[in-house]
């Protein structure tokens, strides 16, 4: 007895594992490839993302260093040029 969901009869490679979880539906190749392109582009970007947050913390990381070696830091860790009233 083939399965059937909203009119539509699934082919026994497309049949749900067990009652109740996601079928694995035929996808034609056009829209696997717009899957794989749509893909790669999240995550390129989101990698281009977290270079850009972890440069920026590298780079204030090396400037408090290079503060503190030069003895421009306070006891409070404060820098001078930063004269709160």
């Amino acid at each position: 007895m083939p399965l059937q969901s909203g009119g539509y009869t699934f082919k026994p490679h497309e049949m749900p594992f067990m009652p109740g979880s996601p079928a694995s539906p035929e996808h034609p190749k056009k829209r696997r490839l717009a899957y794989l392109a749509i893909g790669l582009l999240l995550a390129l970007s989101s990698g281009f993302q977290n270079r850009a947050a972890h440069r920026l913390a590298a780079a204030t990381a090396r400037r408090f260093v290079a503060r503190f070696a030069a003895g421009r830091l306070d006891s409070g860790g404060v820098f001078h040029s930063l004269r709160l009233a």
